[in-house]
C-alpha cells in the first residue's frame, strides 16, 4: 500500500484550528470544549514524546481542578485512596501444582519510579503481578479479592477454559465490587504464555499495572530448546504530564479515537530496565505487549532474535530475525545468544521513533555451561499437530467483520492524514483531538457487511468443537483508519492468509494485528460452550464498543 491521504476531520498540528476541528469532528458546535490551565499543564500541547529522553517535561505539578468538558462533562478524577496504598512488592515467580488454590488480590500501592512516588494498581502489590508457573494439563482455582475502589474482573487471556470462568462483566459473570471476591476455576490444555488482567475499565485499570503472566510448562521435557536461563518482559508504557500520570475520565473512556499512547517506557514495571548476563549465555525471552495501544517493534540492538514462538506455542518453523513486531496482547517466544561482553540496548525500533526500552549489561565473567544457538529449525512436531486442520484450509469463509468507526455528525474536511505502508500508527500523531475523545462521541465497529450489524447487536453461533473460519478486514477509507489487535476469547486460531497470501509459517495464536487497508483469514474452533467475546485489544477501542460474540452450543 502506498502512502494515502485519508480524511479526518481535525485540525493535524496547527494551532489556529485546533478547536474548530474538534468541534466539527465531534459534532460539538453547541459545546463547550475547556481546558483548564490546571488540568493539562500551562500549555495546551502533548506531553513529551517517547523518545532519547525517558521523561516528559518537568514544568510544574499538575493541578487538582478536574474539569475538562466535551460534549457531555468529563469528570477526571484520581482512581485511588492514597491513604490506602501499600508499599509495591517485586515481581515472584510462584509455581503451582495441579489442583492447587491460589489467593490474587487487586488493590493499590506506592511504587518509586524515577525518584518519586507513584500510585498503581497492582496483583498481590506487584506490577507486573505474579508470574504463575503451571503444567501442561494441570487445574488451579484462584480465590479472587477485588480491594480496588472500583468494580473489576480477572479475564485470563489466551487460556481455553469454561466459559463462567472468562471474566467478562455482563456475559460470563457479574463484575467483583470492592471488598467482594470471586472463585475462578482455571485448565491449562496448552503450553506456552498467556497472560490475565481486567476486563472492566481496561482502559484504566490495566493502564495502572493490573497484568501478570502464566508460564504453562510443556509436557514434552525436550519441547524448547536448551538455553541457560528464561526471562520475562512485559513491554508498556505509561502517559505522563509533568511527571504525573496524565487524568483519566470518571464515568468516559478519554482517548478513545487512538487509546493512550505512552511517552515513558514502562517494562516489568520500571522506567529503567536492567539485566546482567554471563558471556555465551543464551537466553529465552517470553515477550508480552500490555500497553493501552502502543505496537512494539522489539529489538535488542546488534543481536539476532531466533523467533520460537507465539501466543499458544512454538511456530511450525523458528526464523532469525533483527526485530519482532508485537501489538498489544501478543506474546512471542524468542532465544538469543549473548557471545561478547559489552551492553546491548533494548529497543522499541518503529519507523518513526526509536524508543529505548531498557539495557543489558553481558560480563567478562564466562557462562559455566554453554549451549549451542543453532540454527534455526522446522518443528515436527507442531507440524504434524497441524495436519487434522488442513482439510478446512479451503473451506469457505463462514464469518466476516470489517473493522471500521462510527462518528455522529463528523464532516469531511481539507485536513489530511497519511499512513505508512505498513498500516500502523506506531505513534499518538494527533494528540490534541485524541486526548478529548471519548466513548460517547465515537463508537468503535466490528460490522456484518451482511446484515449490517455492529458489535453487539452481532449473533453468530457455531456449535462446541465445529471448525470455522473467520475473515476480518480494516476498512481503509474510514473517517479514522488505524490497526486493530484483535482478540478471540475461549479458543486459539491459525492466521491462514493476509490480504489472500497463505501464511507459510503458521503459530496458534489468540491475537492478530490487521493493519489498516489489509484483510486477514483465521481458522477456529471452541473447546468449550458459551458465549466468547470477539476485540479489539485497543484497551480505549474496547471500551468505544469494538466488541462482539459468537455463541457455541
Amino acid at each position: 500500500m502506498n502512502l494515502k491521504k485519508h480524511s479526518l476531520a481535525v485540525a493535524l498540528g496547527i494551532a489556529v484550528l485546533a478547536v474548530a476541528a474538534v468541534l466539527v469532528f465531534f459534532n460539538l458546535s453547541g459545546a463547550s470544549v475547556q481546558e483548564s490551565a490546571r488540568d493539562l499543564g500551562h500549555d495546551s500541547q502533548a506531553p513529551e514524546p517517547m523518545g532519547g529522553r525517558m521523561m516528559g517535561r518537568e514544568t510544574g505539578k499538575m493541578g487538582t481542578d478536574n474539569r475538562m468538558r466535551q460534549g457531555t462533562a468529563g469528570e477526571t478524577f484520581i482512581p485511588y485512596n492514597a491513604e490506602q496504598a501499600l508499599p509495591a512488592k517485586n515481581t515472584e515467580h510462584v509455581k503451582l501444582a495441579d489442583g492447587q488454590t491460589f489467593l490474587l488480590e487487586a488493590g493499590v500501592i506506592k511504587k518509586e519510579l524515577g525518584g518519586k512516588p507513584f500510585y498503581l494498581y497492582a496483583y498481590n502489590r506487584q506490577v507486573p503481578g505474579p508470574i504463575l508457573e503451571v503444567e501442561q494439563g494441570s487445574k488451579l482455582s484462584v480465590e479472587f479479592k477485588n480491594e480496588l475502589g472500583q468494580p473489576t474482573t480477572v479475564h485470563w487471556h489466551g487460556l481455553r477454559l469454561k466459559n463462567e470462568n472468562d471474566g467478562v462483566p455482563g456475559v460470563t459473570q457479574e463484575e467483583v465490587k470492592p471488598g467482594e471476591t470471586f472463585r475462578y476455576e482455571l485448565e491449562f490444555p496448552d503450553e506456552g504464555a498467556y497472560w490475565y488482567h481486567p476486563h472492566a475499565r481496561e482502559e484504566l485499570q490495566q493502564e495502572l499495572g493490573l497484568y501478570g503472566v502464566i508460564l504453562v510448562e510443556p509436557k514434552n521435557t525436550v519441547y524448547y530448546n536448551a538455553v541457560n536461563r528464561e526471562e520475562v518482559l512485559v513491554l508498556d508504557d505509561l502517559l505522563l504530564k509533568e511527571g504525573e500520570l496524565y487524568p483519566f475520565f470518571k464515568s468516559t473512556t478519554n482517548f478513545a479515537a487512538m487509546g493512550r499512547y505512552g511517552n515513558q517506557p514502562f517494562v516489568n514495571g520500571e522506567f529503567q530496565y536492567r539485566l546482567s548476563l554471563k558471556k555465551g549465555e543464551v537466553v529465552r525471552f517470553y515477550l508480552l505487549n500490555a500497553a493501552n495501544v502502543r505496537p512494539f517493534q522489539f529489538a535488542i540492538e546488534e543481536l539476532k532474535l531466533k523467533v520460537v514462538g507465539g501466543d499458544s506455542g512454538k511456530y511450525a518453523e523458528e526464523f532469525l530475525a533483527d526485530d519482532v513486531t508485537i501489538a498489544p496482547s501478543e506474546r512471542y517466544i524468542a532465544e538469543v545468544q549473548f557471545e561478547k561482553p559489552g551492553k546491548y540496548r533494548i529497543l522499541n525500533r518503529n519507523p518513526v521513533e526509536e524508543h529505548v526500552l531498557g539495557e543489558i549489561t553481558v560480563t567478562e565473567e564466562e557462562t559455566e555451561k554453554a549451549f549451542s544457538f543453532s540454527e534455526p529449525k522446522e518443528n515436527e512436531e507442531i507440524v504434524e499437530g497441524m495436519e487434522a486442520f488442513r482439510k478446512y484450509f479451503g473451506q469457505p469463509v463462514d464469518f466476516e467483520y470489517v473493522l471500521t468507526i462510527d462518528i455522529p455528525g463528523a464532516m469531511p474536511m481539507d485536513m489530511m492524514m497519511e499512513h505508512g505502508e505498513d498500516g500502523i500508527e506506531w505513534e499518538d500523531s494527533m494528540f490534541g483531538m485524541n486526548r478529548i475523545s471519548t466513548n460517547e462521541s465515537l463508537t468503535w465497529l466490528l460490522k456484518d457487511p451482511k446484515t449490517g450489524k455492529k458489535n453487539m447487536d452481532i449473533k453468530h453461533q457455531v456449535k462446541k468443537g465445529q471448525v470455522f473460519k473467520i475473515r476480518l478486514e480494516n476498512e481503509e477509507d474510514s473517517l479514522h483508519p488505524m490497526q486493530h489487535p484483535i482478540h478471540l476469547h475461549g479458543a486459539r486460531f491459525l492466521v491462514l492468509e493476509t490480504d489472500g497470501n497463505k501464511n507459510e509459517n503458521l503459530v496458534w495464536k489468540d491475537t492478530v494485528l490487521v493493519p489498516i487497508g489489509r484483510s486477514v483469514e483465521l481458522l477456529t474452533y471452541f473447546p468449550n460452550e458459551g458465549e466468547w467475546m470477539l476485540h479489539c485489544h485497543i484497551a480505549e477501542h474496547l471500551g468505544s464498543g469494538m466488541m462482539a460474540s459468537i455463541e457455541a452450543a
